[in-house]
């Protein structure tokens, strides 16, 4: 549930937050690691350990203050170009890029650089408190066993912190510095390879615990043959400091596997969920994208798919107000040639008639209003019969029926489509009478034959276009609409494939440009 406004964090708190989680999830990872050596020590309960418990006392605490004052620094000097970009992002602040690409680099590469500080300061913990006890001759036999479980201490909360900034650094930061994704692109980082992370947890689940009880047992024979302490007081205490090993092993392991667990169902729920989603042929959600790993590549992948299916989906859209949806698509199929062809089909021109006038008085606006009211009906008409619109041009409509798309009975469609472009022109004259405009007119010419169909133009900009003497003649019919005062002229190749439902009506043979015979012309009554 979301926050209610008052509630929100300022912007100014959430930067701060957001500096501060990585170097708060270190300390709580050291602070884990402290613990641990403080129940081990009570656990064992060992005479030689409270013989070095003076030396430790003092030494313990100094080191720890000193190496957290080098942590701490080395951190804010680390993650100042971090705290940068965080400011900069959740601000809405223009950063140089420069800037940004530094603090994604270091974000990225955080989990690297602090274990390899953590394992340097527990390394130095291991040699500082192994001499410590060595200054003591009752426990000097242990120092190298201190030394080793420091080492191990070192190992698995250098793995702890690893686990738990890569965490933050996925579900809480990246988003901030990665709004678009695209963290696997990122050069200068080391890439989280999955199989990488996924070694890390069985060397710090499995083979260090089982190292660390293997050092208990050695030690606790090593106190037995020196005769430090009675055998079964040995024996004893070794299972009870097993118990509490295993204990906090399984506790870390069961911590470590439910984060990494988490992180991974997290990305696949996202991943998942945007699949789903493209199945249903949806293509708007994109992939959250927090990691450089696998599952960042599939996401930022997944994303560039369903752009790509976005853009084809509108293209299709797009191409759809122009054309039918059975042509748009065994065009998109690639059912139809682009490349030329010869086709049998009927060309249709409609051009408005006195428009210039209006033109000339008309405000700008209006005018563009009302031509695109004009073209909006004639051609849902040409697409109503299957026909496709090859070009506007001025005031004038170019229209095939039978290309790309074969049609057995094209020359019946484009009557049909010349009888609903009258029907519709009515009714937009009705409401430009209303507006106050006068009403529109125009001609429509028509012709059947052959026509070469292709996709002709520059390199640059293709049209499919038809060329050849049906256009031709299908052009010069629309001009002599006005001549014989009709709005609509055929061709004798098209009206002979017009049944009786179609009211014909001969004219005079005309004589047309291009051609050498007069040509039997029909008004469509």
């Amino acid at each position: 549930m979301e926050r209610a406004p008052g509630f929100q964090l300022p912007l100014r708190v959430k930067c701060r937050l957001a500096g501060l989680s990585l170097g708060l999830g270190n300390i709580a990872a050291n602070l884990a690691g402290i613990l641990v050596v403080e129940i081990l020590d009570y656990a064992m309960a060992s005479p030689t350990l409270r013989a070095a418990a003076p030396v430790l006392k003092v030494v313990f605490p100094a080191f720890i203050a000193a190496a957290s004052l080098l942590v701490a620094s080395f951190q804010i000097f680390y993650e100042r170009p971090i705290r940068q970009a965080f400011r900069g992002m959740i601000l809405g602040q223009e950063l140089p890029a420069k800037t940004l690409a530094r603090g994604r680099r270091r974000l990225l590469n955080a989990p690297y650089v602090i274990v390899l500080v953590n394992l340097a300061v527990w390394c130095a913990a291991a040699l500082v408190f192994s001499r410590a006890v060595a200054t003591v001759p009752e426990a000097r036999h242990v120092a190298t066993m201190v030394a080793m479980r420091a080492v191990i201490i070192g190992l698995i909360t250098s793995s702890a912190a690893f686990f738990l900034l890569d965490h933050m650094i996925q579900h809480r930061l990246a988003i901030i510095l990665f709004p678009m994704g695209g963290l696997s692109r990122v050069k200068g980082v080391v890439k989280s390879r999955l199989v990488v992370r996924l070694m890390a947890l069985i060397f710090t689940t499995v083979i260090v615990p089982f190292a660390a009880v293997l050092l208990t047992i050695k030690a606790s024979a090593k106190a037995v043959l020196m005769g430090v302490r009675p055998a079964d007081v040995v024996l004893e205490r070794m299972q009870t400091v097993v118990v509490v090993e295993a204990v906090l092993f399984t506790l870390t392991a069961c911590t470590l596997t439910g984060l990494m667990a988490m992180s991974l169902r997290i990305q696949l729920k996202e991943i998942i969920g945007v699949l789903r989603e493209v199945a249903r042929g949806r293509f708007s959600r994109k992939v959250v994208v927090t990691s450089n790993d696998e599952f960042g590549f599939t996401g930022d992948a997944i994303n560039e798919m369903t752009k790509g299916l976005l853009e084809r989906d509108l293209i299709k859209e797009t191409f759809g107000k122009y054309v039918s949806h059975e042509v748009r698509d065994e065009i998109l199929a690639g059912n139809i040639p682009l490349d030329g062809e010869h086709k049998e089909v009927t060309v249709l021109f409609a051009d408005l008639r006195n428009f210039t006038p209006m033109v000339e008085s008309t405000p700008p606006k209006e005018v563009v209003g009302i031509i695109n009211s004009y073209f909006k009906e004639m051609s849902e008409a040409v697409q109503q019969q299957g026909g496709l619109v090859l070009q506007f041009i001025g005031d004038e409509i170019e229209a095939v029926f039978g290309a790309p798309l074969a049609l057995d009975d094209h020359p019946r469609r484009a009557a049909r489509a010349a009888l609903d472009m009258r029907q519709r022109l009515v009714s937009l004259n009705q409401d430009l009478t209303q507006r106050g405009y006068p009403p529109l007119q125009h001609g429509v010419g028509i012709h059947s034959g052959q026509a070469l169909a292709a996709n002709i133009g520059s390199p640059d900009r293709l049209s499919y276009a038809l060329v050849g003497d049906t256009v031709n003649l299908a052009s010069r019919l629309q001009g002599l609409c006005k001549e014989f005062s009709v709005d609509v002229l055929l061709s004798d190749a098209t009206a002979a494939f017009l049944g009786p439902e179609f009211d014909l009506r001969e004219l005079p043979p005309t004589m047309v440009k291009g051609k050498s015979e007069p040509v039997r012309i029909f008004a469509l009554d």
